[in-house]
């Protein structure tokens, strides 16, 4: 896949997964878990529209052990959270791919 075309992809998902985490973060109980998965929904777009790949992987990693963990004591709905995990998995094999 040429860099321009994997570049459309990654931000296209990159914004589809970073969403998807607002909308979650946007009901969570807990303000704390609720602010550091904001955050790293923005970083992953940040990462992904610098083309910082490799810093997008570390993001992408934390941000799924965060989701995990929200889901895990019962303040994440574990569909929701899975759901997101598994986007997250797939666009981190995506870019290791690339």
């Amino acid at each position: 896949m040429p860099d321009s075309n994997f570049s459309q992809f990654a931000v296209k998902k990159a914004y589809e997964i970073s969403y998807a985490i607002f909308r979650v973060a946007g009901i969570l109980k807990n303000e704390n878990l609720a602010k550091q998965l904001e955050g790293q929904a923005l970083k992953i777009l940040s990462t992904v529209t610098l083309k910082d790949y490799a810093e997008c992987r570390l993001v992408l990693n934390s941000t799924e052990y965060l989701l995990r963990l929200g889901t895990d004591v019962n303040l994440l709905n574990p569909a929701n959270g899975y759901l997101i995990i598994n986007e997250i998995g797939n666009f981190d094999s995506a870019i290791a791919e690339f």
